[in-house]
């Protein structure tokens, strides 16, 4: 119906996007809201990939992504039950990514980054119903 209504032609795949059979290199955005965080550092990293391999050159990936307060950096517990604080520098660099839009102080993996600092300033972030800052990033595919 929505198709329909919109004029569009998307598909919804009730799968992981390394089970989805998409094409390389066919699409000009991509977006993932609130996922990361909730996968293991490997399924993340492996997603990451997925995600570039379909994006054309130049495409964007646009992404929102939990930072929990409760978990490491911020203190030594390495997860909560809703996941972990993802090593952001590590999946942008391993997937061949460039950062276009956001705060590399914020964003966990940067040498720019620090708990304190976050802590610190935290009537400056959005903080949902769990202790949790919602981030946002634009990444392009190399």
């Amino acid at each position: 119906k929505l198709n329909r209504r919109f004029g569009t032609h998307v598909e919804l795949r009730n799968t992981t996007i390394e089970q989805a059979n998409l094409p390389d290199a066919c699409f000009d955005r991509a977006f993932s809201i609130s996922v990361i965080e909730h996968l293991p550092a490997a399924a993340a990293a492996s997603a990451m990939k997925h995600i570039h391999r379909c994006l054309k050159p130049g495409g964007l990936f646009v992404l929102t992504t939990d930072l929990f307060l409760n978990t490491y950096p911020f203190c030594t517990r390495q997860e909560n039950q809703f996941g972990r604080n993802q090593n952001l520098r590590a999946l942008i660099d391993d997937a061949a990514w460039e950062l276009v839009t956001g705060d590399r102080a914020c964003l966990f993996g940067f040498p720019e980054f620090n708990s304190d600092s976050i802590l610190s300033g935290l009537e400056k972030h959005l903080i949902g119903f769990y202790p949790a800052l919602a981030q946002c990033l634009v990444l392009q595919k190399r």
